[in-house]
């Protein structure tokens, strides 16, 4: 006696649609998750280079105002000398001059301001760090706890390389001898994106103490 089976099995169409539906429900969630996360981690890198960018144009508000009220103490520091182009100068590296406001894209000179790294309670001061070379200027982490700036150009103990570059501009124009323009730019690059990240603070600081 002859039996004939009605039990059919799935098709490799069937078998291949069904494998690419449950594909398209796994795969998207999973990818709008990754663009989630990407985007987060963009945001918080972008809020702290609008900090950190922030942070280098009160750092030349600081060190104007130390140059000018040493002056006031009998001190060779002054307006004139913080913005002075001289070679040795204190915080000629980070100095453009320009005429009528004529300047290039981007300044000549920048340098890294940072506050210097004494114990905490003291009341350090600015020091200047020459960014001819770029690296130079790539800030650092400080995980040292007794130390009192938290990012730092310098590579103190404890200190750990991070993502941003910090580039700060003095443009002084000679037709304004008494005001200068102060722009704080702070790079970096995000994960896989080869294009460099950038953002930028400007401000004018004034010769208000009139020395």
């Amino acid at each position: 006696m002859r039996y004939i089976s009605t039990q059919q099995g799935f098709s490799l169409v069937e078998t291949l649609v069904a494998i690419t539906i449950l594909l398209l429900v796994i795969i998207g969630p999973m990818t709008i998750s990754t663009s989630t996360a990407k985007s987060t981690s963009f945001a918080s890198e972008q809020a702290i280079a609008y900090f950190l960018a922030q942070e280098g144009a009160e750092l030349a508000q600081k060190a104007r105002d130390e140059a000018v009220l040493n002056g006031f103490n009998g001190q060779v520091n002054t307006w004139t000398s913080f913005l002075s182009t001289q070679a040795g100068s204190y915080f000629e590296p980070c100095v453009t001059t320009v005429t009528n406001g004529v300047q290039s894209p981007v300044p000549a000179a920048s340098c890294g301001l940072e506050q210097l790294t004494n114990a905490a309670g003291s009341f350090p001061g600015v020091q200047a760090v020459d960014c001819a070379t770029i690296a130079n200027c790539q800030l650092r982490l400080n995980t040292n706890p007794s130390l009192r700036a938290r990012y730092t150009h310098s590579n103190v103990v404890g200190s750990q390389p991070t993502i941003y570059t910090r580039q700060v501009f003095l443009i002084l124009n000679t037709i304004f001898p008494n005001e200068v323009r102060v722009r704080s730019r702070v790079t970096w690059y995000t994960g896989s994106i080869r294009t460099e990240q950038s953002v930028e603070v400007e401000t004018y600081l004034f010769n208000i103490y009139g020395n």
